[in-house]
């Protein structure tokens, strides 16, 4: 979605979903796509309900992913105290936006999102509860490819027509 500051007023819980007539995906944060990408029955069960649905049925689940994860870092004390408050700080899965605050997608704040942010490591040191390595932090701008403006509107009209 891109819109206008302007034109939203206070905070936001955005996702969507792509219905095609013989499936339904659902897209909210970055850090449940990580996750169910590698787990295929949550993401069975992600695709089929809706954010209202996700502390009943995923809570539970993504606690217990997330603690493997933390545990093979060693970087968390408790891995299983670490994925139960992960989860529920997840859920329900909807990516945050308050115009109030300033956005981006950081350690220090996770408010709406930009086209070209870097957002891999923040997930993936979120999720594992360990620091980012130089390889994990380095990112490749996608401004160039998708021809992004940095400034709204981030895609720029008919940028990509060739």
């Amino acid at each position: 979605m891109e819109a206008p500051r302007e034109q939203i007023a206070g905070a936001l819980g955005i996702w969507a979903e792509r219905l095609t007539p013989a499936s339904r995906y659902r897209f909210g944060s970055p850090f449940l796509s990580a996750l169910i990408a590698e787990n295929h029955s949550i993401g069975q069960r992600y695709h089929s309900i809706c954010p209202a649905q996700d502390r009943q049925f995923l809570e539970s689940r993504l606690a217990h992913v997330i603690s493997v994860g933390a545990r093979a870092t060693a970087w968390v004390k408790d891995p299983d105290s670490y994925g139960r408050r992960l989860a529920s700080a997840l859920l329900p899965d909807t990516l945050h936006y308050d115009t109030e605050l300033p956005f981006g997608f950081t350690f220090a704040a996770r408010n709406g999102r930009h086209p070209e942010e870097a957002l891999q490591g923040v997930v993936n040191s979120v999720l594992t509860g360990s620091p980012l390595s130089d390889s994990e932090a380095v990112w490749k701008s996608s401004a160039a490819k998708f021809h992004l403006s940095r400034e709204f509107p981030y895609f720029c009209p008919g940028a990509n027509a060739a």
